[in-house]
C-alpha cells in the first residue's frame, strides 16, 4: 500500500438498510456494503448513519460488523444519549490513534449529536487528522452550531498537518452555514476544471441533494468521483476522492 497516494470516502449508508437487487424489499444490506468496500479502493471511510442500537439493523454495532468483514481498523466514537440515528464511525486501512468523539447537546427534543476525530498513520513519517460528521438537517441553529464545532476542531488540527473532513453535512455548497468551512478548506467537487458542470448530486432522486463532502487541506486532489453503483445500497451514493501527499 503506497501511502503517498490514498483514497478517502464519505458514505451515508442509511443504517445498512435499503432497497437492493439482492434484497428487493427493504432489507438489511450490510454484507453488500462490506462487499463494495472490499471490491473498491475506498481508503479512509467516514460513515454516517451507522449505529449500534437501531432495531432494523438487528441492534448490530455496524462499524464493528463492517470492520470485521473488511479487515479494517475502526473507531465508532459514541452513541450519544443512546441515539439510534447518529453513528459516524471511521474505517481505515491504516492504523488509527488519538481518536475522540465530540458531543453536541441540542437545546431541543433532538438527541445529542457527535462527530468523530482520529489521527491516521499512513506511514512512519506521514500522519493526518480525519474528522467525520453528520449534523442534523433541522433545527437550523443546531446545524449551524455543529458545523461551527467541526470547523473549530479542523482549524486546530490544520496547524499540525493535513486534514480531511468527511460527512453528510445536510447543507448545500451555496448555503450560508457552509461558507466558513469553504473559506478554510477545499472540497472534492470544488475544482471547476475537473467538474465544469459544478457540484454533482450524490443522493438518489427525487432528492438529488448536494450535501455529501470531503473537505481537505495540506493535500493535492488527484481525482474525485461519485460511486454510482452504490445507489442501491443507500439513499446516498458514496463519494470518493484520491489524494497525493504534498
Amino acid at each position: 500500500m503506497v501511502a503517498n497516494t490514498f483514497s478517502v470516502t464519505s458514505w451515508n449508508i442509511q443504517r445498512g438498510y435499503a432497497i437492493t437487487t439482492q434484497y428487493p424489499r427493504w432489507g438489511l444490506n450490510l454484507d453488500a456494503v462490506a462487499a463494495k468496500i472490499n471490491a473498491d479502493d475506498l481508503g479512509l471511510i467516514g460513515l454516517q448513519e451507522a449505529e449500534a442500537t437501531y432495531p432494523i439493523s438487528g441492534l448490530r454495532d455496524i462499524a464493528h460488523y463492517l470492520a470485521t468483514a473488511t479487515s479494517l481498523h475502526y473507531y465508532y466514537g459514541l452513541n450519544p444519549l443512546g441515539s439510534s440515528f447518529q453513528g459516524s464511525p471511521i474505517l481505515s486501512p491504516y492504523p488509527l490513534y488519538g481518536c475522540s468523539a465530540h458531543p453536541l447537546v441540542a437545546d431541543s427534543i433532538l438527541p445529542s449529536f457527535a462527530y468523530t476525530e482520529c489521527h491516521v498513520r499512513l506511514s512512519d513519517s506521514k500522519n493526518l487528522t480525519m474528522i467525520n460528521a453528520h449534523p442534523p438537517f433541522t433545527p437550523k441553529d443546531v446545524k449551524r452550531k455543529h458545523l461551527g464545532m467541526v470547523l473549530d476542531r479542523a482549524l486546530i488540527a490544520k496547524r499540525s498537518g493535513p486534514v480531511v473532513i468527511t460527512g453528510d453535512l445536510n447543507t448545500k455548497p451555496w448555503e450560508e452555514d457552509l461558507q466558513p468551512l469553504l473559506a478554510e478548506f477545499s472540497y472534492q467537487f470544488g475544482n471547476t476544471t475537473m467538474f465544469p458542470d459544478g457540484f454533482p448530486s450524490a443522493t438518489r432522486p427525487p432528492s438529488k441533494s448536494k450535501v455529501d463532502y470531503i473537505f481537505y487541506s495540506g493535500l493535492k486532489l488527484l481525482s474525485a468521483r461519485i460511486l454510482e453503483e452504490t445507489w442501491e445500497l443507500s439513499d446516498h451514493k458514496a463519494v470518493n476522492a484520491k489524494f497525493v501527499w504534498l
